[in-house]
């Protein structure tokens, strides 16, 4: 069904691709200052959302730390990521998980 589709209710909820212009503003600023960083709380990082958080890891100028709150959501967030930019890319991208289980940065 469309209605459950995301490019749908981007453009339903006018929402649009407003992001777009928000990160070519900082990818411009960003490669005389160095890094921006965008954090997430509570994401599932699923692939329902891969087109945007695709773009947004992969930019060179955007550092995205992932908050999590167990093991398990870890795991599941681990995988995700797997699904949305690939296992190749995960594993020679800098990415590192602290041990005390509160954070995921990549």
């Amino acid at each position: 069904m469309i209605d459950f589709k995301k490019y749908f209710q981007r453009i339903y909820k006018e929402t649009g691709c407003n992001y777009k212009k928000w990160l070519d503003n900082i990818t411009k600023c960003k490669k005389a200052t160095g890094n921006t960083e965008i954090y997430f709380f509570g994401h599932s990082l699923d692939v329902s959302d891969k087109d945007i958080l695709k773009e947004l890891i992969m930019t060179d100028t955007i550092h995205c730390v992932f908050y999590y709150h167990n093991a398990d959501a870890r795991r599941q967030q681990i995988a995700n990521l797997v699904k949305v930019i690939g296992q190749d890319e995960l594993i020679k991208t800098e990415w590192w998980i602290e041990s005390n289980y509160t954070v995921c940065q990549y």
